[in-house]
This record gives C-alpha cells, structure tokens and sequence, in this order.
C-alpha cells in the first residue's frame, strides 16, 4: 500500500479572517473558565480564577477593536496569527492548570507552583499577544 499525501487546498479558501480568529480565541479563554472551575482545591481555583480574569480582559479589548481602536491594518494577517496564537496559549494554559490540580491532588505543591507559573506566563504572553496586534487610532 503506497500512503500518498493529499493535496493541499489553496491558500486564499483556508485564510481564517479577523472575526474567526477572535471567536476562536474566545472560545478558548471559555474553555479555561469552565475547566478551572472543576479544580476541587479552593485555593488553587482562586489563583487560576486570576489569571482567568486576565484572559478574559484580554479578550475584552480584542472585542472591542471597533471602539476606539483598529486591528493593524484592518484584519491584517499578522493580527489575525497573534490573535489564533493568544487561543492556542490559553489552550495550553488549561492543560497546564489541569496538571497542577493533578499536582495538588497528589500533594506535590512544588509541582503546583510550577504549572501555576507556567499559566501565568501563558497569561502574560496572552496579553502581550493581544497588545501587539492592536494599536490606536490615528497612527
């Protein structure tokens, strides 16, 4: 059996656009909350609840692109990729919150520590992310 690689579709119909990319980012800091929400250590909700409100800020200002502030020239591929990376962090931040509640669960609080650490910086790359691909108005 001779394995073939399929073609690939061309670049134009596979471009995700500006509102694509926002609702997908959206879906995913979502994603985050509700999965946070399961942790059964209070604590450890509380600090991830944090971070959680930080992605849902940076999300608050993507959405509100058209109020005051544009995306770099409006839907520029550079911002719609910023804006698909920011959900593929917050992606990894849920699977790194779900591993320190695997580590509280298993009293390792240096793990804990750790992936709380790394969903932070996921958080502050989140924001950066969101940050670079708005700009205000008039420039």
């Amino acid at each position: 059996m001779v394995f073939l690689r399929r073609p690939t579709v061309s670049a134009p119909s596979t471009r995700t656009g500006w509102a694509s990319a926002v609702d997908r980012f959206a879906r995913a800091v979502h994603r985050y909350s509700d999965r946070i929400e399961m942790i059964p250590d209070r604590p450890l909700r509380n600090d991830l609840r944090e971070v959680g409100e930080q992605l849902d800020a940076a999300l608050a200002e993507v959405r509100r692109t058209p109020q005051g502030r544009r995306a770099r020239p409006a839907g520029s591929a550079v911002a719609v990729r910023a804006i698909l990376r920011a959900g593929t962090l917050c992606a990894h931040a849920t699977e790194t919150a779900l591993a320190a509640s695997d580590a509280a669960r298993r009293h390792q609080p240096d793990e804990v520590a750790r992936q709380l650490e790394v969903v932070r910086a996921c958080a502050a790359d989140v924001h950066a992310l969101t940050e670079s691909c708005l700009e205000p108005q008039g420039r």
